[in-house]
């Protein structure tokens, strides 16, 4: 989200206050260090207005990222249904990835956007919270993903929209505006728009992504 800023979830962050170890795996083996700038923790029963699960991290200032990296813009769009988006998430056993394609569909009370995936397609699952939920439609990032439900044999995962984002770090809402970001191409695919961190499962009534 800027030249030294990534966005995530914060249930992914197993231990607060410590430096955190990331990396960009599509494009280098090289690990990272950062801190957490903001972190708004899970909560158990959240509605719609809550900022929650949301965690920016900072890198350290002696360190030099991949020049292939480019900024991930977000998005705040309230009309999305049945928009095509897709993610990347890194479960166990699959190191170098897995991309999952799905439609977003309506709200939820803790003001998450549900998105579906096809039957017997390839399914988010733990491995992918924090990643971005990239709208192929208007080509930006729309939300995170959080968390996924399972009924019916059907996986169903929820994200945090753009807007709750923007309102855990307003600088987002000012690029959207601006359009001053660097190294942002809108026509590009988020390659590397997020960071993968390993997952953290918290103790949440519905299982972490």
């Amino acid at each position: 989200i800027s030249s030294r800023h990534v966005l995530t979830c914060s249930h992914v962050i197993s231990k607060p206050g410590e430096e955190i170890t990331l990396d960009f795996p599509l494009l280098s083996q090289k690990k990272y260090k950062a801190c957490i700038k903001v972190q708004f923790p899970p909560k158990v029963s959240a509605g719609p207005d809550d900022i929650e699960d949301i965690a920016v991290l900072e890198f350290l200032l002696d360190q030099e990222l991949p020049n292939d990296i480019s900024g991930a813009l977000g998005r705040d769009i309230h009309d999305m249904y049945d928009h095509a988006v897709n993610v990347c998430g890194f479960p166990e056993g699959n190191d170098g990835g897995s991309w999952v394609d799905g439609k977003l569909k309506g709200s939820t009370a803790e003001g998450w956007i549900q998105f579906d995936q096809e039957m017997h397609a390839k399914c988010v699952k733990e491995g992918f919270s924090g990643t971005a939920v990239w709208n192929k439609e208007i080509k930006a990032v729309v939300g995170l993903v959080v968390t996924i439900g399972t009924s019916d044999h059907r996986t169903t995962t929820y994200m945090i929209p753009a807007s709750k984002l923007i309102k855990a770090w307003p600088e987002l809402g000012k690029q959207r505006k601006t359009g001053d970001h660097p190294k942002f191409d809108s026509e590009r695919r988020p390659r590397d728009s997020f960071m993968f961190f390993l997952p953290y499962l918290s103790d949440r009534s519905q299982q972490a992504a």
